[in-house]
């Protein structure tokens, strides 16, 4: 069953910005970042140096893929701004997603720590250790010392990314001259950006304060990056993975506070997928097809139609593309037709090709899918053994057989009375069931879900599918009223309190 979820896009107001934002230094998930006061203090030793030679330790990944399980880096100390250390020193690390990845040539900047045990330097996750092109707001900093650690200092830089075609998310510019405006309880402040995209000010009083750039015409902010102290003035929920938040910068004696942004191209294209009778079709994925003979993995602009048929293609960079419905081509009860390409045809060579434009963001694209293999609808009710509804729980059809082509499994959630509804393609066997997902402490008293996991569940991991009785059809009518039961009595779950 193909699972197609839409990408968030957050706007700015101040410095709005997503719990675990993007930060390219190393790839550890991060739950804020520190200053470079802050770093300076803590670290070591810190300085800047040249990568001279690597040892990599590779082990086979499950996929029998060999990946680098660790690392002895040797670097030559250049020039350092804190600590003894000199010559050729020895960094390790540990194949971690936390950890980096060392080449001969790089030059870092590092904060560094010397672990006693293994005799050699480390850098911590997400700390400010950075290849030196990255570290030109750090290097202002550290060149202005023993002074600049003497003031306050509101600082960051503002860069232009975007989601290329040929290299994935990448760095286009710094932006030179950019105004950005620090607004605090009794007065605002101008500062530009110099050639490297930094912006700093020193000896601001102490307070709360809101940082915001000068936007340049037909990009927008694509996230902000907060360092130091910050007091949250207000929270989004968006869904139940995500939350929007909104914060003020705070600035204490003698600290710092920074906020990196990251500008991209603001374009935007939208429309409804649509069939021939004029019924909006929920749940269909289609993405941007670039036109350029080198594409990276990683480009992916896509999203799913909601329940209007509507969707949303949105930080692609500026260029030529063609939309592409179901693009993995398998026919399912979502998508009942093969790919498509805009406005409505299965030739590549047919497909129109739609030119984005930076700040232009009206450009509208209905798409007619000329024709849908029929499909049944199947419903009923899912309910715990004592009669109780089972509330936003799925429901599955799982097909009994294979066609190429086809993925005749589908799903969907329980409503509030435990209702579901299944849309699923005509003329095929399979059973219809309702599961739940269950864990040890999920519910606040169940013995009897407790057994069905020490029975069932994997040992060690107090996991388990529990699974309602299963109906057998045939989807050559609609079927109704078909009710399945959980083998178990209605439990409150934690979350519920």
């Amino acid at each position: 069953m193909k699972n197609c979820s839409a990408r968030i896009t957050l706007g700015i107001s101040s410095l709005v910005f997503m719990l675990g934002a993007f930060k390219p230094v190393v790839g550890c998930s991060c739950g804020g970042y520190p200053t470079v006061c802050e770093s300076y203090s803590s670290a070591k030793a810190v300085f800047v140096g040249l990568v001279s030679s690597v040892q990599n330790t590779t082990e086979k990944d499950d996929d029998g893929e060999e990946r680098i399980a660790g690392q002895k880096a040797w670097v030559q100390v250049e020039k350092v701004f804190k600590g003894i250390v000199k010559g050729a020193v020895l960094f390790k690390s540990y194949g971690s997603s936390c950890d980096p990845v060392y080449k001969e040539g790089q030059r870092w900047l590092f904060y560094g720590y010397f672990n006693e045990k293994q005799k050699a330097w480390e850098i911590h996750a997400c700390d400010r250790s950075t290849l030196i092109q990255g570290a030109n707001e750090d290097l202002l900093y550290l060149q202005g010392l023993p002074k600049s650690a003497m003031r306050t200092r509101i600082a960051g830089t503002v860069e232009h990314y975007e989601e290329t075609v040929e290299d994935g998310f990448k760095l286009i510019k710094y932006l030179a001259g950019t105004k950005v405006t620090i607004t605090g309880a009794d007065k605002s402040y101008e500062v530009y950006t110099d050639v490297n995209g930094v912006y700093e000010v020193y000896g601001l009083p102490t307070g709360l304060y809101n940082i915001e750039p000068e936007i340049p015409p037909g990009m927008k902010i694509r996230f902000g990056i907060p360092h130091g102290p910050q007091e949250i003035i207000n929270r989004t929920r968006l869904n139940k993975d995500a939350e929007l938040v909104t914060v003020r910068n705070k600035l204490v004696d003698s600290g710092c506070v920074s906020v990196d942004f990251v500008i991209s191209s603001e374009t935007l294209i939208t429309g409804h997928v649509i069939g021939a009778d004029g019924k909006p079709l929920p749940h269909v994925c289609l993405k941007l097809e670039p036109l350029s003979e080198k594409v990276s993995p990683y480009f992916h602009i896509f999203d799913c139609t909601k329940e209007d048929g509507s969707y949303k293609l949105d930080d692609m960079p500026p260029g030529q593309y063609r939309i592409l419905i179901n693009d993995q081509g398998e026919i399912d009860s979502f998508a009942p037709f093969p790919s498509l390409y805009y406005p409505g045809v299965s030739e590549k060579s047919k497909a129109t090709t739609i030119s984005v434009l930076a700040g232009v963001t009206d450009q509208v694209y209905d798409i007619v899918v000329p024709s849908l293999l029929p499909t049944r609808r199947i419903s009923g009710v899912l309910l715990y053994s004592d009669g109780k509804p089972v509330v936003d729980e799925f429901v599955w059809f799982r097909a009994s057989e294979e066609r190429k082509g086809f993925d005749g499994d589908t799903n969907a959630r329980t409503d509030k009375q435990g209702h579901f509804e299944l849309v699923v393609l005509d003329g095929w066997r399979g059973r219809v069931f309702g599961n739940i997902n269950a864990y040890e402490g999920l519910f606040l008293n169940c013995p009897s879900v407790d057994k069905i996991i020490k029975t069932k569940g994997p040992k060690g991991l107090g996991l388990v599918e529990i699974e309602s009785n299963s109906v057998e059809v045939e989807t050559t009518h609609d079927i109704y009223d078909i009710k399945l039961s959980l083998p178990f009595p209605y439990c409150a779950k934690r979350e519920d309190r």
